[in-house]
């Protein structure tokens, strides 16, 4: 049984909880847990090793919970499963995850493709203000975000503008959508690395960039908060390697981790540093003969 205490904290603490457990103890507690409150949490990039934890649960509550996560959540956890297990697990889902995740795994995991969630609400330039409110209260409860709306051309799918909640709001009801979007938005391509991603979106403060395939086609968005936890990612890895330590290792608490398996996370990064700091003392040293003055001359 799990301590009653666990299930009164937020997403964000439990995660923090498991994260100090073994990757057996983590899938054993989640077993454990409601069904909703598991679902939320593999919806957390708090929870670190989500793929190893998923990894170990029953088939058929890994279908469930994979089914109901957000498009991009969804797609970064099968994509750093182990590939036997991924490919035994995809045929569970239900056959629109199932091909959604198979479309968004094509993209390469550190592009605007491989990032970006496929639940954006599409809206038609001929629709009026009210029925474009009425489309986003009905699909509301299936969308990760409501604020990511978009007007395509209904022939094609090619991006015509952008329209938030608050000009939706605030415009006349019987006005129609074409005079409330916002023409020519700011967008991405599919293949447009995450990091462009992120200057876009900082450079003019955007909550989400759309998307585009060939033909300026809505592929999806990405939303600032999946940049901010891709950039928090790439840093701990970053300090992680400056320390000396392969990213993997956390994969499990640090103090729990063998001695033996400990070394070896370390050893190839600790050997990279060792070698760079030999090849700098050399340099360093040849510099050092080079620039040496002349002893004077003391003949007689």
């Amino acid at each position: 049984m799990l301590p009653a205490a666990l299930l009164e904290l937020r997403d964000p603490d439990i995660a923090d909880v498991l994260n100090q457990m073994t990757v057996g103890e983590a899938a054993h507690a989640i077993s454990h847990l409601p069904r909703d409150t598991a679902e939320r949490l593999f919806d957390e990039p708090e929870l670190r090793r989500r793929a190893t934890i998923i990894e170990q649960l029953d088939p058929n509550q890994v279908s469930k919970i994979l089914d109901r996560l957000s498009a991009d959540e969804r797609t970064d956890v099968l994509r750093r499963m182990n590939p036997h297990a991924r490919h035994r697990l995809l045929p569970e889902l239900s056959a629109a995850t199932r091909a959604e995740a198979e479309l968004l795994l094509r993209y390469p995991p550190k592009t605007a493709g491989g990032i970006m969630t496929t639940e954006f609400v599409r809206l038609d330039p001929t629709m009026s203000v009210a029925q474009a409110l009425d489309r986003i209260r009905a699909e509301a409860g299936d969308k990760e975000s409501i604020y990511a709306c978009y007007v395509l051309e209904p022939s094609s799918g090619r991006l015509l503008g952008a329209v938030s909640l608050r000009d939706l709001i605030m415009a006349n009801p019987s006005g129609l959508v074409a005079g409330v979007m916002r023409r020519h938005p700011i967008s991405v391509g599919v293949h447009d690395p995450q990091q462009r991603v992120a200057e876009k979106i900082s450079r003019y403060n955007l909550l989400a960039v759309p998307v585009l395939e060939t033909g300026d086609r809505v592929a999806g968005f990405v939303a600032v908060d999946d940049v901010i936890d891709v950039l928090v990612e790439e840093e701990t890895e970053r300090s992680l390697r400056m320390g000396g330590v392969e990213p993997s290792a956390l994969d499990q608490p640090y103090l729990s981790m063998p001695f033996w398996t400990l070394i070896r996370k370390r050893a190839t990064w600790l050997v990279v540093i060792f070698l760079g700091e030999m090849l700098t003392a050399t340099a360093m040293g040849r510099r050092s003969r080079a620039v040496r003055p002349p002893l004077p001359y003391t003949g007689s």
